[in-house]
């Protein structure tokens, strides 16, 4: 295929900046396509395949659902203040977003990035190991508002396709799937109390609700097709060599993306919300294509998902649940294309409860989308 013009790029950045980045074994750089703006360029001279690997490595080490595990936090640290003062700060300061004085008023961002960088937060960079350079500064999440794309050709795609879902006036109807006793699983009771969350929120949208046993594949298939929004609260795994494979795991088995992506959905659909084990996860055998199941999701017609970089709390879950809802039908008036002001309201009043520091707990979520 030949590549796009670069015209075209540009039509990426209707939202938002995109920020596209490269790395190579020889440098790492930026492409900048500015929202109503002129485009940049940006080369990192401290950023390299080794540095990466070790940061990727460091990000990788085992993080448990309670968010406490000994030595994570600080490991967390160092890669986000790693990020910050290599790639984050300078693309910020380079985008004019270091004098954002509004919380309402923050610039958006879309995060492209290719090999190892398409897996680390890069939204939740700061200078978080000076803590006197952390209390006169702010970080990337005060600055700006954070989505990511698997490819700037997959952001053009979903901006063609993208419909009014509310066309009608009518609020979207909503899908939601909690699975507390999958067979062989680990328990998540609190699933069930994560969809009665949104269930009390979002009393003027239909919600349909299958839970536990009721939540079959085919079940879940079909209910996906009718419903503008939807909520999947269950376990699920990534398979890094066959992405496809990758499912969200039921009563009767696992729904892998391959078996969603076949439903070609005819309008596109609004909202997905992967409240689930690993469905924004990478692997280091595979780091040329973001193939977690939150980008998989994105490629198969939902135009913003939501999901996390690892498994939550069990118990934390239902706290996400009601401050992103909230948000997005409240003050959003349920209009999905808020689905990152949404989310970035609801992480940083999470970080505010369980504070800054506890970052295993307020870090993980990420939008993929428009």
């Amino acid at each position: 295929m030949k590549p796009k013009p670069f015209d075209e790029l540009k039509n990426a950045a209707l939202h938002s900046h995109v920020v596209a980045l490269n790395i190579a074994w020889w440098r790492c750089d930026a492409l900048i396509l500015r929202h109503q703006s002129q485009d940049l360029y940006m080369f990192f001279a401290q950023v390299s395949p080794e540095v990466l690997q070790q940061l990727f490595m460091t990000f990788s080490r085992p993080k448990n659902d309670t968010g406490t595990m000994g030595g994570c936090e600080g490991s967390l640290e160092q890669v986000l203040s790693h990020l910050w003062e290599c790639i984050v700060e300078p693309i910020l300061t380079a985008l004019g977003c270091m004098e954002t004085s509004s919380d309402h008023d923050l610039p958006r961002i879309t995060w492209c990035a290719s090999g190892l960088l398409a897996f680390l937060p890069l939204h939740a960079a700061g200078p978080y190991l000076d803590r006197v350079e952390r209390s006169r500064r702010s970080s990337a999440l005060d600055l700006a508002i954070h989505s990511y794309v698997p490819s700037i050709t997959s952001l053009l795609n979903a901006t063609r396709v993208r419909h009014d879902l509310n066309e009608s006036g009518a609020p979207p109807t909503i899908f939601a799937v909690s699975q507390p006793a999958t067979p062989h699983q680990i328990p998540i009771p609190s699933t069930i109390t994560e969809v009665k969350a949104i269930q009390h929120v979002a009393t003027s949208h239909g919600l349909t609700w299958l839970n536990d046993s009721a939540a079959t594949t085919s079940a879940v298939l079909a209910d996906m097709e009718e419903h503008a929004w939807v909520h999947l609260a269950c376990h699920a795994v990534q398979d890094p060599l066959e992405p496809l494979q990758s499912a969200f795991l039921l009563h009767d088995g696992g729904l892998t993306l391959r078996s969603i992506m076949r439903l070609r959905f005819d309008r596109g659909k609004a909202l997905a919300v992967l409240s689930a084990c690993q469905t924004a996860t990478g692997d280091s055998k595979v780091p040329d294509e973001a193939v977690h199941l939150a980008a998989g999701m994105f490629m198969a017609g939902f135009q913003n998902v939501v999901g996390t970089m690892w498994s939550i709390n069990d118990k934390d879950a239902p706290v996400f649940a009601t401050a992103f809802y909230s948000y997005l039908i409240n003050e959003a008036s349920g209009d999905s294309g808020q689905t990152a002001q949404a989310l970035h309201h609801a992480v940083r009043k999470m970080r505010d409860q369980v504070g800054e520091s506890n970052s295993l707990k307020w870090v993980p979520f990420i939008h993929v989308g428009i």
